[in-house]
């Protein structure tokens, strides 16, 4: 399973910077990294998110607008806030935030919400073995919404709709 992770960030080295961090950071999953320097652009490219992080002051948009937006499509994905303003800590609380990262402190509040998302990561890795006719399939533990049992039946039901 592949982690998918958007950081949506305008100033080059910021963005570096976080780049580097998330790359030399072992995560359980494979990491599919995309960035992006505005708001507009993240929105326009509604694709499933696992992770999220945003700068607050964007050219186009203030990353609240904007996570609110992504939140709504995404309800699932994880936000961390990335920002000069150490000031807007609770302004961002508006939407279900994860964590904030100030720029000032960027490496030890990295470390923190890695800290802090690790457990979270492990359960998304839980997967159900299914075994249906001649082939095992393996469904992540999140996506499954109910078991249903109907005599020797058992019918799953999942988060996308799908049995």
């Amino acid at each position: 399973m592949e982690l998918n992770i958007k950081i949506v960030e305008d100033d080059t080295n910021d963005l570096n910077a976080l780049l580097s961090l998330l790359n030399s950071y072992h995560m359980p999953y494979e990491k599919k990294i995309i960035s992006y320097q505005n708001a507009l652009s993240i929105l326009s490219a509604n694709s499933p998110t696992d992770i999220y992080f945003l700068d607050f002051e964007l050219p186009d948009k203030n990353g609240l607008e904007t996570a609110k937006i992504l939140q709504k499509n995404n309800p699932d994905s994880i936000i961390i806030f990335v920002s000069q303003k150490d000031d807007i800590v609770f302004d961002v609380q508006v939407v279900h935030t994860f964590y904030f990262i100030r720029k000032s402190n960027l490496k030890i509040d990295f470390a923190r919400a890695m800290i802090k998302l690790k457990p979270i990561l492990q359960d998304r890795k839980q997967v159900y073995c299914h075994k249906n006719k001649n082939q095992v399939i393996k469904i992540p533990i999140n996506n499954i919404v109910y078991f249903e049992v109907f005599k020797n039946y058992v019918e799953l039901h999942l988060n996308d709709g799908q049995k």
